[in-house]
């Protein structure tokens, strides 16, 4: 049985750009759109930790993280954006160097159990995450500028930022690896490895982007 104090250190850097252009026998249309986000955070995270042998053979270990305390955090949001129709334009502007940053970590539990033979070593992890209701990951008490010129006089108009919600799933992830002696007496071993890496991205989530991965791997020592 163990206990310990992790020091997380959590970093988002998002930069996007887009464009656009078009023209017709009498008008010429451009749009462009730039944003960029990004956020530090450090948190202190207990963590707690057991171990089972059940026998010389099998072995049994469970890790547990909980919800951590918010030490230091710092974000920034800047946006721009404009959009051309001829002689008139219209466009927005947002920028605020010390943006709140509330980013949460999820409760942590993951659990292995490991085969340890003569010949053959193998273990099998299975993790999992708790879900975070939708919140604003990003916010800010700096307002949106919008703007407007044409014909007649440039309009300016103003609205709150609506904050950048994040959400999270729960996922269970399964990893196994382990290797193979062709011998007792011999030095040829071969290892192998498997795991997924599920997304924990949630349906609400206008942050990250969800992908799901997994992996294997397989080779040969005789040392």
């Amino acid at each position: 049985l163990g206990a310990g104090l992790a020091l997380v250190h959590t970093s988002l850097e998002k930069n996007a750009v887009a464009s656009n252009r078009a023209a017709d026998n009498s008008t010429l249309r451009s749009l462009l759109l730039e944003s960029r986000v990004s956020g530090s955070a450090f948190h202190l995270r207990p963590l707690i930790g057991v171990q089972y042998d059940a026998s010389p053979k099998w072995r049994l270990g469970v890790v547990a993280r909980t919800p951590a305390l918010k030490l230091y955090t710092s974000g920034s949001v800047t946006a721009e954006g404009v959009r051309t129709a001829g002689a008139g334009s219209s466009g927005v502007s947002f920028y605020d160097p010390e943006a709140a940053f509330n980013v949460k970590l999820p409760s942590e539990v993951r659990g292995g159990l490991a085969y340890i033979g003569r010949r053959l070593e193998i273990e099998v992890d299975v993790s999992t995450e708790t879900p975070i209701s939708t919140y604003d990951m990003l916010t800010s008490d700096q307002s949106v500028s919008s703007f407007s010129s044409g014909s007649g006089a440039p309009a300016v108009t103003t609205r709150p930022f609506e904050g950048l919600v994040s959400q999270a799933s729960t996922v269970v992830n399964v990893a196994a690896g382990g290797h193979y002696l062709f011998r007792e007496s011999g030095v040829w071993r071969v290892h192998f490895g498997l795991g997924t890496d599920r997304s924990n991205v949630g349906p609400d989530d206008k942050l990250f982007t969800k992908f799901h991965l997994g992996g294997w791997t397989v080779g040969l020592s005789g040392t």
